[in-house]
């Protein structure tokens, strides 16, 4: 879709069991695709590709209360899309056994590639192995490069500032590696709540990468507040003792903010909050199968990382 100033709204069909896309995502993409809403909508993708995917250019998108599952490259992909925000989303089960040419897969979500002042907040993410999500930059400190223009061979050059992102009050559950901080990124993580599942791992909630891919590539830097997880399960002491630098576990000053990075305000919750809050409301509505079986696993501390599409396409025809 390339599309703008339009909202699609899957609450308007809420009598008929609201919107699904099945076998097929969502892309929002271009200059011109620039103040959409997107809420209470199903993507169930289980073909290769990403579930939504926002980009080249697109901005001042909103995506809040879908569903999103079973994409064998991201469920979100959110590369050069500039003032996106996405919340009250579940974000779930990645696929291992899809056709993704690298081979096993199974992420939650990436934001890169130009991509810049994102904000990702109360959303559930289960089951997804990895990229609960993943942020960083391409560059930082105000590096060019290019990104398609608006016809077929066009590029046009950008100007990239430091990229900002925001990542508060989401449940991460179930994972082998969660929240992932890499090159020029300066982020947030804040007041979120991580909890292992059956993928047991004694890994880190949160990673900063310190490898630079890029040539004049900035370190990240991460303000870390509040959050729980099982490395700090009462939310208290050291707040750096969930992150891992590198293969370092803790904090590095290198890569540490004392202050918030300044986003647009959010309602924030303390993290021992957020699983009630987000389980309650999060996500399409009226809720499927699929969404009630990912609450009732945490619930009860169930689930199987990237394989709920092998399990279930049967029973949904997919």
């Amino acid at each position: 879709m390339r599309n703008g100033r339009l909202t699609i709204d899957g609450a308007s069909a809420a009598d008929k069991g609201g919107v699904t896309l099945h076998g097929h995502g969502m892309y929002l993409l271009g200059l011109t695709c620039r103040d959409v809403i997107v809420r209470h909508l199903r993507v169930r993708r289980s073909r290769r590709g990403d579930g939504i995917g926002i980009g080249e250019g697109a901005h001042r998108v909103l995506i809040d209360h879908c569903s999103v599952s079973w994409a064998d490259d991201e469920n979100f992909g959110i590369n050069c899309g500039h003032y996106v925000t996405v919340q009250w989303c579940i974000i779930s089960e990645g696929l291992i056994e899809g056709e993704h040419p690298k081979g096993a897969h199974s992420k939650g979500m990436l934001v890169a590639h130009g991509a810049n002042h994102v904000s990702l907040h109360h959303n559930f993410w289960s089951g997804n192995v990895d990229r609960n999500a993943l942020l960083y930059d391409v560059g930082g400190g105000g590096k060019g490069g290019e990104m398609p223009g608006t016809y077929p061979g066009e590029k046009m050059a950008i100007y990239m500032p430091t990229a900002v992102f925001d990542f508060r009050n989401n449940l991460v559950y179930n994972f082998l590696y969660g929240t992932k901080v890499a090159q020029g990124a300066h982020v947030n993580v804040v007041n979120n709540y991580y909890r292992h599942g059956p993928t047991v791992t004694d890994d880190f909630e949160v990673h900063i990468g310190t490898l630079l891919f890029y040539p004049g590539s900035e370190r990240p830097k991460v303000y870390c507040s509040g959050n729980i997880g099982p490395h700090r399960p009462n939310g208290q002491g050291d707040d750096w003792s969930l992150v891992r630098v590198g293969k370092t576990p803790g904090s590095d000053p290198e890569f540490r903010r004392d202050k918030e990075v300044l986003v647009p305000p959010v309602t924030t919750h303390p993290a021992a909050e957020v699983p009630e809050r987000v389980l309650r409301s999060a996500g399409a509505h009226p809720r499927d199968d699929v969404d009630l079986r990912l609450v009732e696993e945490f619930r009860k501390g169930m689930g199987k990382a990237g394989y709920g599409y092998v399990e279930w396409k049967q029973k949904h025809g997919l």
